[in-house]
């Protein structure tokens, strides 16, 4: 992880299981060396809640291991980098009411759209790509 990271992120990124996949993305130099990073265990522990550091908004974060959704946000995100493609890339996800996509040069949280109302934050994918960040998030 490069050293000036946002402590927000971070903190939403390890709640959702995803803070490993992301230290082996930072260090990917192009989207095609990518690998997978293991799964993260679950934690029973009561989850604090944590405002977004994109729109001040505390989001409920699903605590569940690397779901369905999340590998899918990954192969998403991983797509857009592969081919420097800064928009959807997929149609209609099954039991994702909201997706929102996003991409930055210099920064490894990349902002993304959010939903108007409340839903539960169920993946969050950021990917290296040759031309800078990539994120993808998914809501129910």
């Amino acid at each position: 992880m490069p050293a000036r990271t946002n402590a927000g992120l971070r903190i939403a990124l390890a709640m959702i299981g995803t803070l490993p996949s992301l230290a082996a993305f930072a260090q990917a130099p192009n989207a095609n060396q990518v690998k997978r990073a293991p799964v993260a265990s679950t934690t029973t522990a009561p989850v604090p809640a944590v405002r977004c550091p994109n729109c001040g908004r505390v989001h409920h974060v699903s605590t569940n291991p690397k779901s369905h959704y999340q590998a899918e946000a990954e192969y998403e995100a991983q797509q857009m980098a592969a081919r420097g493609y800064k928009g959807h890339i997929r149609g209609t996800i099954a039991g994702v009411r909201f997706c929102g996509v996003g991409w930055s040069s210099h920064s490894p949280s990349p902002p993304t759209c959010t939903p108007g109302s409340a839903m539960t934050l169920v993946a969050d994918a950021v990917v290296r790509g040759r031309d800078g960040w990539y994120r993808v998030r998914y809501w129910r």
